[in-house]
Order: structure tokens, then C-alpha cells, then sequence
């Protein structure tokens, strides 16, 4: 039997992003199982970035790049989130690029982001050549992951629900999944 395809991550790399660039690896996972996988590129040269892909990623109507390994167990292991202005540009077509959060061309990265930025900057990347198979797969892992096993109901106004539902949307994320994600964002420390 062969084992399921998921997704991990450094806990402690997941929160730094969330307190720094305001995003976390299970929204990034959360965007790739709703359709939101715009590219997989990998390296040319494997001497330079062995094993390594990157995922380019639709969130809050911007780029991101997402570096990952595939392991051996079958485990995608998530290394950093980087907002990329070029890859907004390149994939989503938008031309200038407005942003209500914080300036996010001012993040810091550090030795091992910036020189992925810089080979992504360079162009040294380019897309994989079996896309479609790769993103099931990781639409899969990203199922895997999500999947609930624990049903809860709760009661809130109708008037929170709406703001929820437009949050949603916004988002381009069911609603039922936004509130999964805040309730394991206030869960796991984050919240």
C-alpha cells in the first residue's frame, strides 16, 4: 500500500512568516488545493538546487514562491513564502500591483531566500515538465492535509457570517476553510 502524499513544515519557520510576512504555510496549502497553483518550476542545474521546486502561488491577488522538496515518504516539505512582484506580474497580469497590507518589497530574507530570488530574478528557473500530473499530486497532498476528521457546530450572528463569507471570497477561499484556518491559526499559538 502505498502511503498518502502530504505536506510539512518547520512549525517554528511558519510562525516567523506569520509574524513577519503575515502569511503561513497552511494558507499557502489551503490556495493550492482551491485552484490557486499557478506554476512548478524547478532548476535547470540539480548540482545548484538538488531535488528543489517551487511552487508559484495566487494569494490575496499576488505571487508567491513557495521553494519545496519532494521526500522520499512521499512528504512535501514547504521551506519559505516569498511575495514576488515579478511573478504578480508575469502570471496574474497585473501591471501595478496595490496592496493594503504593509509594504511587502521591505521583507528581509535571508542568505538561502535571497539567492533563490536572485536565480528566480535571472530567470534560471523554468516549469516542469509534467505540470499537470505535479499539481494533482500536490492538490492531493494539500486534500490530505486539510482533511477534517472532527465536526463541530457552532452558533454566530448572521450579520458575522456575511462579513465571514465576503472575507471568503475575497480570499478566493470557501468560507468553511477561512474559519477552519483561523480556528487552527488561535489553535497552534498564532491567533
Amino acid at each position: 500500500m502505498t502511503k498518502k502524499c502530504n505536506y510539512s513544515f518547520s512549525a517554528e519557520k511558519n510562525y516567523k512568516l506569520i509574524s513577519e510576512r503575515k502569511v503561513s504555510f497552511e494558507e499557502i496549502i489551503s490556495v493550492i488545493e482551491s485552484n490557486c497553483l499557478l506554476d512548478i518550476i524547478e532548476h535547470p542545474n540539480p548540482n545548484k538546487y538538488s531535488e528543489q521546486k517551487m511552487y508559484i502561488v495566487k494569494f490575496n491577488e499576488y505571487a508567491y514562491l513557495v521553494p519545496f522538496i519532494s521526500e522520499v515518504d512521499r512528504t512535501i516539505f514547504l521551506k519559505t513564502i516569498i511575495p514576488r512582484h515579478k511573478a504578480t506580474q508575469e502570471y496574474l497580469k497585473i501591471g501595478k500591483v496595490m496592496r493594503n497590507k504593509e509594504n511587502i518589497s521591505n521583507i528581509i530574507l535571508d542568505a538561502e531566500e535571497n539567492a533563490l530570488l536572485e536565480s528566480f530574478e535571472n530567470d534560471e528557473w523554468q516549469r516542469i515538465k509534467n505540470f499537470e500530473q505535479e499539481k494533482h499530486i500536490s492538490q492531493v497532498a494539500a486534500a490530505n492535509y486539510l482533511k477534517k476528521d472532527t465536526r463541530i457546530n457552532i452558533r454566530i450572528s448572521s450579520s458575522d457570517l456575511m462579513r465571514i463569507k465576503q472575507k471568503a471570497a475575497y480570499e478566493g477561499l470557501p468560507y468553511q476553510t477561512l474559519i477552519s484556518s483561523i480556528l487552527h491559526k488561535y489553535s497552534a499559538g498564532h491567533g
